[in-house]
């Protein structure tokens, strides 16, 4: 909390299973910090500094370091080994110094669920299913999520699928630092777009249907820009 003040909002302790554990199997948890962050930019900025020494720290620790913890934990040597306890060997013999005479940054050996998108972090925490119905009320700012238990019918999905084609050298891929995007089509519940960059396509195009067999209609709207920053503005950032 002092290294990174105003930037964490709150620190939890929680256990959790750890299946990288040589013997997972006797039911020992690990002691985790929960670190939550008030916005995505402070979350990476955390992250960008912790990472690296979780994987640091991680790759010094082997099987016998791991056994040590499991043993001394089960044996009731030491609860909170982590962040209270001392190291000890197998044996039960002290075999390091305690947490509090090391450097924190030593003590941070692992790293969960830090690539999890925002989005997802919050359905996770708030207990939301893909599938079911929420009701969404706001009090002073802040929203609460309540299961509708009783509306069982599945919600129809909006389904989405899109194509972009650009130009490259032969036998090689796109390079963005000079190759463009020439086209990009997109399909929405059976309305197809397509966006054409005349600077690279010689002549508008009109409008017009593909259907390759019966019941894959595909009626296609087209938008003809006179260049490729034309192309992401007028369309792109607004569909």
């Amino acid at each position: 909390m002092k290294r990174y003040e105003g930037m964490i909002s709150r620190i939890a302790r929680d256990r959790k299973e750890d299946l990288k554990l040589p013997n997972h199997l006797m039911g020992y948890r690990r002691l985790h910090l929960q670190l939550c962050f008030r916005n995505v930019s402070d979350l990476l900025a955390v992250r960008r500094e912790i990472a690296p020494l979780a994987l640091a720290n991680g790759a010094k620790r082997g099987a016998v370091d791991a056994y040590a913890e499991v043993v001394s934990a089960t044996a009731g040597a030491c609860t909170n080994i982590e962040l209270e306890g001392e190291w000890r060997d197998i044996g039960g013999s002290t075999s390091g110094a305690s947490y509090r005479d090391r450097d924190p940054r030593e003590c941070i050996v692992d790293i969960r669920e830090f690539d999890v998108p925002y989005y997802l972090r919050v359905a996770m925490d708030n207990e939301m299913r893909v599938g079911l119905w929420y009701a969404v009320t706001f009090t002073a700012g802040q929203p609460t999520f309540t299961h509708i238990a009783e509306r069982v019918k599945r919600a129809d999905p909006v389904v989405m699928a899109f194509d972009i084609e650009t130009t490259k050298a032969p036998l090689k891929f796109p390079d963005q630092a000079i190759d463009q995007v020439m086209m990009i089509s997109y399909m929405i519940d059976g309305q197809g777009y397509l966006i054409t960059n005349r600077e690279i396509v010689s002549e508008d195009i009109e409008d017009f249907e593909y259907t390759p067999k019966d019941g894959y209609e595909g009626p296609f709207i087209v938008f003809n820009e006179k260049d490729e920053v034309c192309f992401f503005r007028s369309r792109c950032a607004c569909k």
